[in-house]
């Protein structure tokens, strides 16, 4: 009777250790599967640059249609993508994240492009000056506006846009440069207006 009890008990353990073993098992499937889900993202040939490399300049991969992929790594924004067993590429993060995907690829979509409105702060830089000898317009503030017209539109291209400056303060020219060189901007547009006295539009 003894021994038939000591079996029996050693059975239902088992059985318990066995169940839990396999929900442990079973767990671990589910978050791995869901972590691997998470890190990995869809592309489309037609509407997102892929890259042999982080960055416009290295050679374009040619893919046949859309495919979703797994995310391997991250550098200077741009996320490592694995196609194949024994193929990478590289595409860019802001596009992949971005809420308005683009209709379609252009040779703007994955360019980082550094915008730079000159002046701004104490400086003001050209100014035009009404008769009383007061700064009516000031080449710090139309370069500012005129850039942020072109960051929207570049945007829209699909490139990353970085400015020296989103408002009226004062950049050093080596902090302007620094700017552009941690963003590993493809183009830096450095912009800049003359002032006149002419005060008729000229044709």
């Amino acid at each position: 009777m003894t021994i038939t009890l000591g079996v029996e008990c050693i059975k239902q353990v088992v059985s318990k250790s066995f169940i839990v073993g396999v929900s442990f098992i079973v767990l671990a499937i589910i978050l791995l599967t869901a972590l691997i889900y998470q890190r990995t993202v869809a592309i489309d040939p037609a509407t997102m640059p892929i890259q042999s490399g982080p960055g416009i300049s290295y050679r374009h991969v040619s893919i046949t249609k859309r495919k979703r992929v797994l995310i391997t790594g991250e550098q200077r924004n741009w996320y490592r993508i694995r196609l194949s067993d024994h193929e990478s590429a590289w595409v860019p993060s802001w596009l992949i994240n971005s809420k308005t995907p683009l209709k379609k690829s252009n040779h703007l979509a994955g360019a980082i492009i550094a915008i730079d409105p000159g002046h701004g702060g104490s400086d003001s830089g050209a100014e035009y000056k009404n008769n009383s000898g007061q700064a009516k317009y000031m080449e710090k503030t139309y370069t500012l506006a005129i850039a942020k017209r072109l960051a929207k539109q570049l945007r829209s291209s699909g490139a990353q846009v970085v400015m020296t400056r989103s408002k009226d303060r004062a950049v050093g020219l080596r902090e302007r440069v620094r700017i552009a060189e941690n963003a590993h901007a493809d183009c830096f547009i450095s912009l800049h207006l003359n002032s006149s006295k002419l005060v008729t539009r000229q044709k």
